[in-house]
Parts: C-alpha cells; sequence; structure tokens
C-alpha cells in the first residue's frame, strides 16, 4: 500500500467515524424506517470483507434487500414505498464478483443484480480501463484513463487497439458461471452495454448496437428479458434515455448519490445510487451505503 492511499485510508475511516458518532447514520434508518425513500447502493469488485460486512450491517438494522425488479414494480405499479428497504446493485460483471458478492448473496439471500459488459465476459479480455491504465506504466507518450473518457468513441478504440497487447488476462465472470448463477432466484443479470464505453462520446448507431446487441447477446444466453441497464461510468444525456427506450428497456441506474423516493421514480432512467469502494473499512462503507459521506439531504 502506498503512503498516499494509507493517510487517505486512515483519514476516511476517522472521518467516518464522526459522521457515525454525530447521529447521521441513525437519522437515514429513521428515515427508512418512515418508509419515505430506499436505500440504493452500488459496488464495483469487493473483496469478500466489504461486501460480507456491508450485508451483515444491513441485516443487523433490520433492513430488508428488494431485487430491482421488485423495484420496478413499485414504480410501474405506483406502490407506496416500502420501510427499510435497500436495493443492492454491482456494475461491470468481475470474475470475483462470484466469490465475494453471489455465493455471498446466496448464502445471505440477498438479491443481487449485475449488470453485466458481454464483451468481456464473452471474450475473456480485460476491461478496456485496466488495458490503459497497464499501458501508462509501460509506455510514453501514452492517454489516462480519464483523457480516453473524453475522447470520441473510435479515437479510444483505435488507441486501445495499439496497446492491448500489454494486458490480456480474463477480469470478467465467464459466460458458464453466468448462466449457472442465473438459476439463483437472488442473482439478477442486466445490461452494462457490450463494451463499456463512455456513451455520450459514441455516434448515434454506436450508442443503439451497444444498448440491442448487449440485450441480445443476454437474452439468448439467460432466456429472460433483459429489460434493466446501467450506465457506464455513469455518463449519459437525454440522447441515451432515449435510445433507451428504443431499444426496450424499462429502467437504467446512474451514478447520481440520492435516495429512492417517489420524485426519482418518476425518472426510471436516472435511478440514483451510492458507490461502496472495493476496499474501504467498514466505517466508511456505512457512511457511503447510507448516503450520509457524500452530505446528501
Amino acid at each position: 500500500m502506498s503512503a498516499v492511499k494509507l493517510v487517505r485510508d486512515v483519514t476516511a475511516k476517522a472521518y467516518a467515524a464522526w459522521l457515525i458518532k454525530s447521529g447521521k447514520v441513525n437519522a437515514v434508518l429513521n428515515r427508512l424506517n418512515s418508509g419515505s425513500c430506499i436505500l440504493s447502493i452500488y459496488f464495483h469488485n469487493p473483496s469478500l470483507k466489504v461486501f460480507e460486512g456491508c450485508i451483515k450491517w444491513i441485516l443487523k438494522n433490520n433492513l430488508r434487500a428488494i431485487s430491482t425488479s421488485e423495484l420496478y414494480g413499485i414504480y410501474s405499479n405506483k406502490k407506496n414505498l416500502p420501510r427499510n428497504t435497500v436495493v443492492i446493485t454491482v456494475d461491470d460483471g468481475w470474475k470475483f464478483n462470484e466469490q465475494n458478492v453471489i455465493q455471498t448473496a446466496i448464502r445471505y439471500r440477498i438479491p443481487v443484480t449485475i449488470f453485466l459488459a458481454t464483451d468481456p465476459m464473452i471474450r475473456g479480455n480485460s476491461f478496456w480501463w485496466t488495458i490503459a491504465r497497464s499501458a501508462n506504466k509501460k509506455m510514453f507518450p501514452s492517454l489516462s484513463v480519464e483523457e480516453l473518457k473524453g475522447i470520441p468513441n473510435h479515437l479510444r478504440l483505435h488507441y486501445l487497439r495499439k496497446v492491448s497487447y500489454v494486458l490480456s488476462e480474463r477480469q470478467a465472470m465467464t459466460s458458464e458461471a453466468v448462466r449457472y448463477f442465473n438459476s439463483s432466484p437472488y442473482i439478477n443479470f442486466q445490461s452494462h452495454t457490450v463494451s463499456h464505453p463512455i456513451l455520450p462520446m459514441c455516434t448515434d448507431q454506436e450508442v443503439l448496437n451497444e444498448l440491442v446487441q448487449s440485450r441480445l447477446i443476454l437474452e439468448r444466453q439467460l432466456d429472460k428479458p433483459i429489460q434493466l441497464f446501467a450506465y457506464p461510468n455513469g455518463s449519459y444525456g437525454i440522447r441515451e434515455i432515449n435510445m433507451l427506450k428504443r431499444a426496450g428497456y424499462k429502467m437504467a441506474f446512474t451514478t447520481h448519490t440520492n435516495y429512492i423516493d417517489h420524485q426519482s421514480l418518476v425518472r426510471p432512467y436516472e435511478i440514483p445510487r451510492f458507490e461502496v469502494l472495493d476496499d474501504s473499512s467498514m466505517e466508511e462503507s456505512i457512511c457511503r451505503m447510507t448516503g450520509v459521506w457524500f452530505n446528501t439531504n
């Protein structure tokens, strides 16, 4: 661990402990008990310690996890928000999700939705941002991940083709594992595009291809309707929302930090979520799950 990360983690843990002691987390629990909102949290590639710790905290505080399908039912049927409720999602479909997330969710009987990028799953290649980071360490000149996120998609792909040799190991779950765990009543796989591009940097046709092809691939693999989506990098605009509707999706999840309430459910293609980091302390994870880390009112 670098000195910078060590200082960051120690500082974050102390700040989170102060937030908990201040009563802000208890205030959120009271709000959940009133039925005025639902917690919406998401992970990427969490350690077993982080994910299981979060699940244990949720259960200890008498919160009930509902599936994204149940959430859609609340929206479509205009139901009252259930009390003491949380929705748990995971982005990308990392291979370690199998042992750290899926097996934990099944063991505790907690519904989890995993949004899959289908290309790394099928082809077994690395996620593009890890290729870019590896190239940064081995090449000069090179482009950072943030720089690649900000250029037209065809230029990003051109650069990645040139540097893809630096990293080729599988980082995503296999198709076989996805099909196997799809039979669990607690695991729901949905769409996160084909190749995880930054959608606003894509052409209209590229966006439509990413949305339609990922849905069709997953429907063939899993033999079920794919109607839910999470925006890669949380990046989207009105064009992406309109194309999601055109491609047959019914609900989409953002990276906006807020609670799910009746006001947010009016916009089913902009469902907010709170991010929990892959390796944060329990104190920080609690503050992130409950939204107090983000100074959300």
